[in-house]
Order: C-alpha cells, then structure tokens, then sequence
C-alpha cells in the first residue's frame, strides 16, 4: 500500500493479500476476475467500476478502498463470493479506512509543524 495525496493505494497483488482470502483468492483469480470483467461491471445500478491508472507506462492498477469496496459488491451480487466473505472483506476494508483517516490526520499535524 502506498499513500498517494492522503489516500491508499493498492497493487493488484496488494489488495488480494489484504482484502481478499489469499490462499483461495490468488492474484491471479483477482486479474482473471478483472480480465473477463466480472467485476468491471460494477455491483447493479452502478455501472463500470473505472480504476485509475497510475503509472500508464506499465499498465499497473493502483486500486482506492472504494474501488475494492465496489468490486466487493460486484463479486457478491454475480455470485464469485460468499456473503461471509463479503462480510470479512467489508470488515478489511473498514480497518483500512481507519489507518487512512490516521496517515491523513498524521500528514496534517506534520504539515502544521512545519
């Protein structure tokens, strides 16, 4: 995870090992899920999930918390995961939230020292 402008950013292989059960979900079932665009769809009535493109050169994703929530959602509704997989991620997700809101508030307090 990187920190980019306040906000976390996750590599592909980052957010299956944080977010995801990394002994069933490998990386590769992650991308194999974004290359047939299961979850690109978006969770119904959201549309495509659009996920920035950080270094373009590469094609390297950098995925927000709220990219990895809307692919949560998605993965649910089209069946790919169990709800109590669903519940443990959006769990993940909250604790991650809360070491953004920290490194923000962190970031702030160096800001003003300085």
């Amino acid at each position: 995870m990187r920190f980019e402008g306040g906000v976390a950013k996750y590599t592909i292989t980052e957010a299956a090992e944080t977010f995801f059960d990394y002994k069933k979900r490998t990386v590769q079932w992650l991308r194999w899920r974004e290359r047939t665009k299961v979850f690109l769809q978006g969770p119904e009535g959201h549309g495509p999930i659009e996920i920035e493109r950080t270094r373009p050169e590469t094609g390297e994703r950098r995925y927000k918390l709220d990219d990895i929530e809307l692919i949560t959602k998605s993965l649910l509704e089209y069946k790919k995961i169990k709800q109590d997989e669903y519940d443990a991620i959006m769990e993940r997700i909250a604790a991650q939230r809360q070491i953004e809101e920290a490194h923000k508030s962190v970031s702030q307090i160096q800001t003003k020292a300085s």
